[in-house]
């Protein structure tokens, strides 16, 4: 009896995981990364040997990148032939989880599910994070990569009742007017194996969200860059960090005394094209 219970929750976690994360219920104590604190849902966890890896690359790829999905066909050229395709269907067909099994486990799940928007699941579609990053530690590797994507947006805790320059006058605007200006350098780190050793290609690009308002989806940011130039392959990990350029709301509350703490979403990573083993 008992074999047959494993066997059944076994047979279960494909479909638990294949939506929106919902094997967090499962594979996740309680509402952890899922409370109405903002401050409780970072998700810093980062792998000692990619912590320690050499970092033998620096990129800029700031001229290289796309911040817009109708711009995939810039790297994707099978993408380009499809003139209907969306992000949705792009999610659907590219999510690591359909390429294989070992991405269905754990937190990082979330951003492997295909679910690249809220659709009022909240903290059970993404990863938050802060300038601290997180890091994740693949259990196979990968062939050669073809290129990199994530679908993401900033986000602060507090929007209410705070103030923003407005033609040289300070304006007190109610949440659905908050909209501000905020620029930031993102760093992905592609950490490959090269014999026994983990090494880690960082790749650099300067972010900018013009006129941001931190409670409206339609401020995602699809990034992505081509990787193929780079000849990688055997990939083991990847993480995501960042750096505050510059943020109105955040620069002017630090005038006023008031610290509000600033965050990535981070909803999908994809790696279309790999194949892992």
């Amino acid at each position: 009896m008992k074999n047959k219970f494993k066997l059944l929750i076994l047979l279960a976690l494909p479909s638990l995981a294949s939506c929106g994360g919902f094997s967090l219920d499962y594979i996740v104590e309680g509402n952890k990364y899922n409370s109405p604190v903002f401050t409780e849902n970072y998700y810093e966890h980062w792998d000692n040997e990619l912590k320690n890896a050499q970092e033998v690359a620096s990129i800029d790829v700031t001229d290289k990148k796309i911040t817009s999905f109708a711009d995939v066909g810039i790297i994707d050229q099978n993408i380009l032939l499809k003139t209907d395709y969306t992000l949705r269907d792009y999610s659907s067909e590219y999510n690591l989880m359909r390429s294989d099994q070992s991405f269905y486990y754990g937190v990082q799940s979330k951003l492997f599910d295909g679910e690249a928007y809220c659709d009022g699941y909240y903290q059970k579609h993404r990863v938050q994070t802060n300038q601290n990053g997180f890091s994740v530690r693949f259990s196979k590797e990968s062939d050669e990569l073809t290129y990199f994507a994530m679908q993401f947006k900033a986000t602060t805790n507090n929007q209410l009742k705070y103030y923003l320059p407005s033609d040289d006058e300070y304006d007190v605007r109610n949440d659905h007017a908050l909209f501000h200006n905020s620029v930031i350098e993102l760093t992905i780190g592609l950490y490959t194996k090269n014999e026994s050793e983990i090494e880690n290609h960082s790749f650099k690009s300067e972010i900018t969200f013009d006129n941001n308002h931190t409670n409206d989806g339609s401020y995602y940011v699809f990034y992505a860059f081509d990787l193929k130039e780079y000849e990688l392959s055997r990939l083991v990990g990847v993480s995501v960090t960042f750096d505050i350029i510059s943020d109105e709301l955040v620069d002017y509350n630090k005038t006023k005394g008031v610290d509000i703490d600033y965050a990535l979403f981070v909803y999908e990573i994809f790696l279309p094209y790999t194949y892992w083993h």
